[in-house]
């Protein structure tokens, strides 16, 4: 009863660690407890699937306040930015490997590399699709091909891309690519398994 209740009263900071709270508790029980079967799978892979997308859209929206389809690489040692980046990093719980990885102060263009590409960060887009890989070779092959060939490729980008390519290319239309590369992903899985042939 009480692990449902929510106090009335709670501030929206509350709330929040109150929903956050809970959806550990979750994946802590499903994780633990499941067996290791097909639901066991979608499971990981929508987990997945979901995060490398918020961490898309997360990095999309810090960096739409700069130019269109670049980035200047202006200093950023504002105190503004300071926070709004360390904000960025707290929000995909990344500020501790951040510092860990560039014992520095933050950097914008850093905080883009280790949430792209930092294959050992959990909510960085490489981490996320090197999982869903690994989940789809879990599931049944012959309906899963298109499903495992999109994540492949997209995989492929982020195993051997470069911070310097994704800003010579733009930021903001490589973190689009990838929302829409997502969708199809999502779309090829939807397809593959949950459709009726």
């Amino acid at each position: 009863d009480k692990i449902l209740s929510i106090d009335p009263m709670m501030t929206g900071s509350d709330f929040f660690d109150w929903v956050k709270e809970r959806s550990h508790l979750f994946r802590g029980v499903t994780f633990a407890t499941a067996r290791r079967d097909q639901p066991y799978h979608f499971t990981r892979l929508g987990t997945f699937i979901e995060r490398a997308d918020n961490t898309a859209r997360i990095l999309n929206v810090k960096y739409a306040q700069e130019a269109p389809d670049t980035f200047d690489e202006k200093e950023e040692d504002n105190e503004t930015d300071y926070y709004r980046l360390s904000a960025v990093l707290r929000s995909v719980s990344a500020l501790e490997a951040y510092r860990d990885t560039y014992r520095d102060v933050i950097d914008a263009r850093r905080v883009a590399e280790i949430m792209i590409f930092d294959a050992k960060l959990p909510r960085s887009l490489r981490f996320c699709l090197d999982e869903a890989s690994l989940v789809l070779d879990e599931l049944p092959a012959q309906s899963g091909r298109m499903p495992r060939r999109i994540a492949a490729e997209i995989n492929a980008r982020l195993r051997y891309g470069t911070i310097d390519e994704v800003f010579a290319y733009g930021l903001k239309r490589y973190l689009a690519d990838f929302l829409v590369d997502m969708e199809r992903l999502g779309n090829a899985v939807n397809a593959a398994y949950m459709e009726l042939h």
